[in-house]
């Protein structure tokens, strides 16, 4: 059963944090807005007791897609966003060569 401990989930949150400190222009105010609205979507998808990489790829491109496209990188924090998932999700399941194809898949390439 696929699950995500603690550590990776502050890892997780530190992605997006990172990308946030990138945005200068934005007030602080509506930084915290974000991050307020990240946390409430990616508690609930990270605390399931079984979580599918492509699945939770798919929710966060859904409920923050208008918050990723504000980050700077967009495609490249996707991209690190699915590797970091797939890595700690798929670990003992699949090969790296299937991880990647399942990458491509899952970001449309």
């Amino acid at each position: 059963m696929a699950h995500l401990g603690k550590q990776d989930i502050e890892e997780l949150f530190e992605m997006f944090e990172a990308e946030l400190r990138l945005l200068w222009e934005m007030d602080r105010l509506e930084k915290m807005r974000l991050r307020r609205r990240i946390i409430n979507v990616l508690w609930p998808i990270v605390n399931a007791s079984s979580l599918d990489v492509d699945i939770v790829v798919g929710t966060i491109k859904d409920r923050l897609g208008d918050v990723i496209r504000l980050f700077r990188d967009r495609r490249r924090f996707m991209e690190n966003l699915y590797d970091f998932l797939s890595e700690r999700l798929d670990r003992d399941i699949l090969t790296p060569n299937e991880r990647r194809r399942k990458q491509l898949r899952a970001l449309g390439r």
